[in-house]
C-alpha cells in the first residue's frame, strides 16, 4: 500500500495504513481521518459547502483505494488527487 495519500493540492498529506474513516464538514471546514487505533489526523481545508466535503470524502476514498491497489511496492509514494472538490460549487 502507498504510504500517504494527498488531501487537495498540497494541502496535507495522511498515512494510508489502517485508515478506518474519513469525514469533512463544511461547518468547521475539516477534514477528520480516524484510523483503526482510535487517532486522528486532523486537516483544516476550505470547503464551498456540504457537497464539497462530500466530493472530497469521496474522492480520498477513491485515492485510498489507488493506495491499497498499488501495493507494496509503492511505499513511500505519494498518491495525488489534485483538483478534488473545485467543480462543486
Amino acid at each position: 500500500m502507498a504510504k500517504y495519500i494527498k488531501c487537495g493540492t498540497s494541502v496535507f498529506h495522511i498515512p494510508s495504513e489502517e485508515i478506518m474513516k474519513i469525514e469533512a464538514a463544511h461547518g468547521s471546514d475539516s477534514c477528520t481521518v480516524t484510523y483503526i487505533s482510535g487517532q486522528t489526523v486532523v486537516g483544516t481545508i476550505s470547503l464551498a459547502d456540504a457537497a464539497a466535503a462530500t466530493a472530497l470524502v469521496d474522492s480520498l476514498y477513491a485515492t485510498l483505494v489507488q493506495c491499497i491497489n498499488a501495493g507494496p511496492d509503492a511505499s513511500g509514494a505519494i498518491v495525488n488527487k489534485d483538483a478534488i472538490f473545485t467543480a462543486v460549487t
